[in-house]
């Protein structure tokens, strides 16, 4: 192998790792840091049933304790609080809890004691068009909080990514383009360097998969139960909700591994039948 080769080589190494980091920087910068598409995907969350029952099961805990001994079986109140998170009104607060969640994990100083909250009084609206009585009950507890968040409990690992997610985001893509045209211009046998394009690919998409499924673990092992949710119950919606996050990587994991082999298998054919096909 010549030296022209050898540094083509490595380059298209180089562009294959330098485009998976770009797409997943790309991917967290825009779905996940970025406050209106957070907000959006909490609400695609909420649609999914393990996300929404383990909702559902927590304010139907919070509300229980505001409702006197004898008015409402717990029954009645979960009929009530599954009607409750259809209507717009909750759809709202819930979304601008999100925004508030997506400010104190990425934008916030997490050393401010800073917190976002969703508080009962922001639903009652919905309460009061579905069951005038309960709404009255729970108006006495407006203040009652159904989801908090701390910026302080968090440190700083979440703003690191968001920072480095803007970084590599503007970076990687960029690096990666290059190093890949400067592969093709460098080779002396540029079919080889497509063949480790293609194959650098085709690991790249599977090595993201198993980078998904790594962290939905990991995450879910450190998920305990909440108010009127089980343990089982919280890992379910965790999982659905890692799921709704990155449900926009698997398809470049996908399109990775296919196009990965298409190049592969291309290269492979011998020239001289190539040639005779055309």
């Amino acid at each position: 192998m010549t030296g022209r080769q050898f540094l083509a080589s490595l380059l298209a190494v180089a562009a294959v790792v330098l485009g998976l980091v770009g797409v997943v920087s790309l991917h967290v910068r825009d779905e996940v840091v970025a406050r209106q598409p957070f907000a959006a995907n909490a609400l695609k969350a909420l649609d999914r049933a393990p996300v929404r029952l383990a909702v559902e099961q927590e304010i139907t805990t919070q509300v229980q304790r505001q409702v006197p001994d004898g008015m409402m079986s717990r029954e009645q109140i979960e009929r009530i609080v599954d009607r409750v998170i259809d209507t717009r009104v909750f759809r709202r607060s819930f979304r601008r809890a999100a925004a508030e969640f997506n400010r104190v994990l990425f934008h916030a100083d997490a050393r401010s004691g800073d917190s976002a909250q969703l508080r009962l009084g922001e639903v009652i609206p919905a309460f009061d068009a579905i069951d005038p009585q309960l709404g009255a009950v729970l108006s006495a507890s407006a203040s009652q909080r159904l989801l908090t968040l701390q910026a302080d409990t968090l440190g700083s690992a979440t703003h690191r990514i968001a920072d480095g997610a803007d970084t590599l985001a503007g970076i990687a893509p960029p690096l990666a383009l290059v190093a890949l045209v400067g592969a093709l211009l460098l080779a002396t046998d540029r079919r080889s360097v497509l063949r480790l394009l293609g194959i650098g690919a085709l690991i790249a998409g599977v090595l993201l998969l198993g980078l998904l499924s790594i962290g939905q673990s990991l995450g879910l092992d450190r998920v305990e139960a909440g108010v009127g949710v089980s343990a089982a119950q919280a890992r379910d919606a965790a999982a659905a909700i890692w799921d709704v996050y990155t449900d926009g990587l698997r398809p470049w994991a996908f399109g990775a591994i296919v196009g990965g082999l298409l190049v592969t298998a291309l290269t492979l054919v011998p020239l001289g039948r190539a040639r005779r096909s055309v």
